[in-house]
Parts: structure tokens; C-alpha cells; sequence
């Protein structure tokens, strides 16, 4: 599997169980995606058996920095019309990094690869901005919309459908190789022995550099 950014992709072990509990189970952020109810373990045991071989197609792990921080699986697939549903779980310490979307992005390679599908759809609720608004930056289209399908918080909300085209997947790679060859640069560029700069330079890490610049690009669910 390819890597990016320090984001790469594995298939799901049993030593995975407990943290993939842990995600189901996180009822703080459970209407992100669906699982709502506080269950114990056994439960929770039951709940992944069941979404695992009953819902679930092509699963993986989300690895980044050499550590499993999520998944990544699409549903509900159709391979006579040529789609499917992708969705991206992280644990909350692994957000706000880029590492969702460069997931989703390593995963739309991987099916369009293996799988002859058109597209995938990304359902995003309508108080999930952070994500509502990463995905019309990136020029996803709206395709379909369910007025006032989850309640949280006190009132119901919108569901959204973006679609991801096989035709996108190109250039939604090189937006990141552009990024990290802009990125090469200017550590060359601040690498120059100037008095003001140098202790800067010598604090900042190529990793915080990274996640700076896919900040500026991207933001992700907290």
C-alpha cells in the first residue's frame, strides 16, 4: 500500500479489536456516524461483528506515523451502477492532521484500482462543517441531500451526499504532491544559515511542517 505523508493503509488484525471498540464505543462523537447507543463491551463486540461482515466491503486500518488511528471502509456498494458509500473513522487525538482525507484519498486509489466503480459517496451530516466545508473546497459536488435525517443537539439536521469521481482522483493527488514539493522548498529555503532564523528553524519538525500545510488545505472533524 502507498504512503502519504506519513499516512499509509493495512489490512484489519485482531490486535485492532480493542481500538476499533474504542471508536464505536465513543459515545461523544457517536452521531458522526451512526452508532448512538452506550453499549457495553459485549455489545460493541457484537455491533463491529455484525458492520464488519454484514455492511462493510474493502476495509482497512488508517496507519499514521506507524500507528493504527482508524478506518477506512466503503458500504453499500453497487457494482452494476458503478458506486459505493466510503467512510472514514479516526480516534479524536489522530483529527485535525490531514490523516482522514489522505485515508480516504489512499482508499479511492486503492478501489479504483481493484474495483470498476464511477465514483464513491462521502455522507456528511449538515453540523459537521469543518467537513461540509473541506469537501466543497475540494470541488466535490452535492449529489444528494435528505432534509433533517439525524437529530442531535436539540433539532434535526440535514444529510449531504458528496460524490467522488474516478476522474477526480488524479488531481486530488497532485494537489498533494504540489504541496509536498512546496514543502521541500521552503525546508531547503529556511535550512539557510541566517542568525534570526536559524533557532526557529532548528525548533520546527518536518512533521509539524506537514501537518501545517495540510491545515491550510484541509480541516478535518474534531
Amino acid at each position: 500500500m502507498n504512503q502519504l505523508r506519513g499516512v499509509t493503509l493495512r489490512p484489519v488484525r485482531q490486535s485492532d479489536l480493542p481500538l476499533l471498540l474504542n471508536l464505536l464505543g465513543d459515545i461523544d462523537r457517536a452521531h458522526l456516524w451512526g452508532q448512538r447507543r452506550a453499549c457495553d463491551e459485549q455489545q460493541l463486540t457484537q455491533t463491529w461483528q455484525q458492520w464488519s461482515q454484514e455492511q462493510m466491503n474493502d476495509k482497512f486500518m488508517v496507519i499514521y506515523r506507524g500507528h493504527p488511528v482508524g478506518l477506512v471502509f466503503d458500504y453499500e456498494r453497487s457494482l452494476e451502477d458503478g458506486h459505493t458509500k466510503v467512510a472514514t473513522m479516526l480516534v479524536k487525538e489522530a483529527c485535525h492532521r490531514g490523516a482522514g482525507v489522505i485515508a480516504t484519498t489512499l482508499f479511492a486509489q486503492w478501489l479504483f484500482k481493484n474495483v470498476p466503480l464511477r465514483k464513491f459517496y462521502l455522507e456528511v451530516f449538515e453540523f459537521n462543517s469543518p467537513v461540509v466545508n473541506m469537501l466543497d473546497k475540494l470541488g466535490l459536488p452535492r449529489e444528494m441531500q435528505r432534509a433533517e435525517h439525524r437529530y442531535w443537539n436539540g433539532r434535526h439536521w440535514d444529510q449531504y451526499g458528496f460524490a467522488f469521481y474516478r476522474e477526480a482522483l488524479p488531481d486530488l493527488m497532485n494537489r498533494f504532491t504540489r504541496g509536498r514539493q512546496s514543502q521541500q522548498i521552503q525546508e531547503h529555503q529556511d535550512s539557510r544559515p541566517a542568525a534570526d532564523e536559524l533557532p526557529l528553524a532548528r525548533q520546527s519538525s518536518h512533521h509539524d511542517s506537514v501537518d501545517q500545510a495540510l491545515t491550510s488545505l484541509l480541516q478535518e472533524v474534531s
